[in-house]
């Protein structure tokens, strides 16, 4: 009797161990890539194939890496994000940086009472001392 149950718990033993041979262990987070892919998981299953040669096992495990934190990354398009897009970019408008010396001097010009005078640049610029009379 004993013999028998040695038998029967080494041919179990056995075929456990040829079944999971047979197989490469495919995680969880690799199955719903796959199935979040849709028509694209023809692709993966392409790309993941090219490296299941039996000298590619550190590609072949990048690759599962790679496919397996892909759920969840993606892109949307089509012609409702087209006129999102559109119409982001023609009501946003990028604020310019002012320049101290320009916003100081026309606030400076702008104070009743300042006269003023243009350089060359065509800033106008307030005078900071009167201008030096010239008797003859």
């Amino acid at each position: 009797m004993v013999g028998k149950l040695r038998n029967r718990l080494t041919l179990l033993a056995v075929a456990v161990a040829a079944g999971a041979c047979g197989r490469a262990p495919v995680s969880d987070a690799l199955e719903a890539t796959m199935h979040q892919a849709g028509a694209n998981g023809r692709e993966l299953g392409e790309a993941l194939g090219h490296y299941s040669a039996p000298g590619d096992s550190l590609h072949a495990a990048a690759m599962h890496f790679l496919v397996a934190n892909m759920a969840g990354k993606g892109t949307v398009a089509g012609p409702a994000v087209n006129e999102f897009y559109a119409f982001i970019d023609s009501v946003y408008t990028i604020r310019q940086p002012e320049y101290d010396i320009p916003a100081i001097y026309a606030n400076f010009a702008a104070a009743p009472g300042m006269p003023t005078r243009r350089s060359k640049s065509g800033l106008t610029r307030p005078r900071l001392r009167p201008p030096i009379s010239q008797t003859t």
